[in-house]
Order: structure tokens, then C-alpha cells, then sequence
């Protein structure tokens, strides 16, 4: 069994993910302890869709591990343990539920001749007709094209707590406190997860890393789109969807690159209720209905970094296993995004099978 001392920056979805991985790993008990100056509602992953819908199979920035093919594995571990989970936990304590819902595109944003990516890895779906794209989207151009998927979404405040609850149970401590630098932390540990998100600014000087802001709105829909979702691809900075929760209907949106603004915007306000109204008219979202207006900031870099790093502090080896940048996948990848951090530490650990 290693000896070596782990520590965990950040305590968002990613940093959660990799405590309880290391647990799973290492046995209930071993002494790991994350970091964070923000936690459960005050993170970035609180206010993320968490719908799972990999259209693209990721690229991973930095890997040195020996898969052929992190960006893969790391959906299927993903997909796996979320499905997993549903089954064996159950949706009402990890938040983890069973959705339906379209995914579409305008004509000219995607290659129509290519499937997408979660064709490889879900168990249900079927590609869309025109005709039924009329039918159920009468705003929707001509040309348009879709799949109808049958997937989950990952509640973050739900999830976030379920796994904040086992880290601590198993052993783990939280410790509040904003890291400034990797030295800190070096005198008392030997491996340090960097799962800060946007905070890696700081700590890396990572220039490829930015905030993408996000605006949706909050809407309680009662039962009208209970267990459903709806993205459309326009190939702009905005787009239409929503996908309900068991809390409320998210709808958006934006992604808009390098925006760090943390203020509701009035006129995306105005497109995003327009979107709901044209697109998804059932959902009856009306400015009565809104339970909050939120703005996020994904962390998003050209692809998420999943990278072990040899660093030396006062004549002694260390390592920084970096897991960020998963810009709006930092959810639904979550789990998979640790199951690679924690075998590039492998190596270090001593451990024969990760």
C-alpha cells in the first residue's frame, strides 16, 4: 500500500469526483483531504445542466497515460457509473435521473453524413425524420437534423452532496481555504489533484484556459417537461434548450468565449424566454414561472487537461495531477475525468491496478 500523502484542490464535481475515486482506490480511511474555497451552491458545477450528451468524443490536453483513447474511455466510465448508480443507489439520493429528449441541429453545424459520438456509447436512440422535426418543431428551418436520445441528467446540488457525504464518511477531510500556489501544499503533501476549474488561471498560468458564460434561466414547468430535454445547435453563441431537473426546467442559452461578466443580462434574458416560447411552447415558461435567473462561467480551454506533472520542491519529488477544462462537460464527464486522473497517479502510488 502507498505511504505517499494526496491532497485535492477544488471541490466542485471534478475535485469531489477524484476524493471518493481515491477512496475506491486507496480504502475507506486513507487519509485524503481536498481544499476549496467554495462549495456545493457557491461552485461552478452548481449551476451546470448536467445533461449527458457527448456529441463529440473528447480530446484530452497533456494526457501521459497509456490509453489509446482517453476522450472514449472517459465518456464510457462516465456513462457506466452514472447508470450504475441509478440502479444500484437510485435516483432520489444521487440525483442522477433517466431522460428523453431531442437532439438537433441546424443545417450547415455538423457533418449530416457522421453519427454523433453517444451513438457509441448509449444503449437508446434513433435518428430523427424530417417530418417528425416539423411535426414537434414547427419554428425549426428547413434541413435540420437530430437524434432522439434516451440518457440521464446529473442534478449537480443533489450529486455534489451525495458525494461530499461519502468522502466524509469514508474518511476524508475538507478543509476551507484558497490555494495560492502548489508550494503551499508541498511541505505536507506528495500528490496534489488540480480540480480547479477556472482557478487554474492562477495556479498554472494556463493561457489557453477562459471563462465561457453561460445565462439560463430557472422555470418551474410543474409536470410539462418532466424527465425530457431539448438542445438545438444554431452554430451561433446562443442556442435553444432546456432539460428538466427534479428541481426545475433549466432553459437557455448562451456560451459565449472569454465573457467573464457575472451579470444578468436583460436582453438574453428576453432571447432565452423568445426561445422558450418558439421552440418549446408546452413548457408554458412564462416570467411568472421563473424561479431564478443564473449566470455561470464554464472553464473552457480548447480541450480538457488530464495530465500528470513531476515537479520538485526542496530537493524531493512531487507530482500535480491536473483534471480541469472541461468547459460544459465538467458534469457528466466528472466521473470518468477521475478514474483517469487517479490511474496517471498509479505509477507514483505504487499500486499494480488502478
Amino acid at each position: 500500500m502507498t505511504s505517499k500523502r494526496i491532497c485535492i484542490i477544488g471541490a466542485g464535481v471534478i475535485g469531489l469526483s477524484c476524493g471518493n475515486r481515491l477512496q475506491e482506490i486507496l480504502g475507506r480511511g486513507y487519509p485524503i483531504t481536498i481544499y476549496a474555497n467554495r462549495f456545493l451552491q457557491d461552485t461552478t458545477s452548481d449551476v451546470a445542466a448536467g445533461s449527458f450528451r457527448p456529441a463529440a468524443e473528447p480530446s484530452v490536453a497533456g494526457y501521459n497515460g497509456k490509453r489509446s483513447r482517453p476522450g472514449r474511455d472517459i465518456t464510457a466510465f462516465s456513462h457506466e457509473r452514472y447508470k450504475g448508480l441509478i440502479d444500484s443507489v437510485g435516483s432520489e439520493v444521487t440525483g442522477i435521473h433517466g431522460i428523453k429528449g431531442y437532439d438537433i441541429w441546424y443545417p450547415g453545424t455538423v457533418d449530416p453524413t457522421k453519427e454523433p459520438f453517444y451513438t457509441q456509447i448509449l444503449d437508446t436512440y434513433r435518428k430523427v425524420t424530417p417530418h417528425e422535426l416539423s411535426m414537434v418543431f414547427p419554428a425549426l428551418p428547413e434541413g435540420c437534423g437530430g437524434y432522439y436520445l434516451d440518457t440521464f441528467v446529473v442534478s449537480p446540488r443533489t450529486y455534489m452532496s451525495w458525494l461530499t457525504k461519502g468522502f466524509l464518511e469514508a474518511g476524508g477531510t475538507i478543509i476551507k481555504e484558497e490555494i495560492q500556489s502548489f508550494e503551499h501544499l508541498f511541505g505536507d503533501y506528495d500528490i496534489v489533484f488540480n480540480c480547479t476549474g477556472l482557478g487554474a488561471t492562477q495556479l498554472t498560468e494556463d493561457l489557453e484556459l477562459q471563462p465561457n458564460r453561460g445565462q439560463t434561466v430557472r422555470v418551474d414547468t410543474g409536470n410539462k417537461a418532466k424527465n425530457t430535454f431539448v438542445f438545438i445547435l444554431t452554430g451561433k453563441s446562443e442556442m435553444p434548450y432546456y432539460v428538466w431537473t427534479p428541481d426545475c426546467t433549466l432553459i437557455g442559452g448562451t456560451k459565449l468565449a472569454g465573457d467573464g461578466s457575472k451579470e444578468v443580462s436583460p436582453e438574453h434574458h428576453k432571447m432565452i424566454m423568445d426561445y422558450a416560447d418558439t421552440y418549446f411552447p408546452w413548457l408554458e415558461a412564462s416570467e411568472d414561472k421563473v424561479v431564478s435567473k443564473v449566470v455561470g462561467h464554464r472553464p473552457s480551454r480548447p480541450s480538457p487537461r488530464i495530465e500528470m506533472e513531476e515537479k520538485t520542491y526542496k530537493g524531493c519529488k512531487k507530482w500535480v495531477i491536473h483534471n480541469y477544462g472541461h468547459c460544459g462537460h465538467g458534469v457528466s464527464m466528472s466521473w470518468g475525468s477521475a478514474c483517469l486522473a487517479v490511474e496517471l497517479a498509479s505509477e507514483v502510488l505504487s499500486l499494480s491496478k488502478m
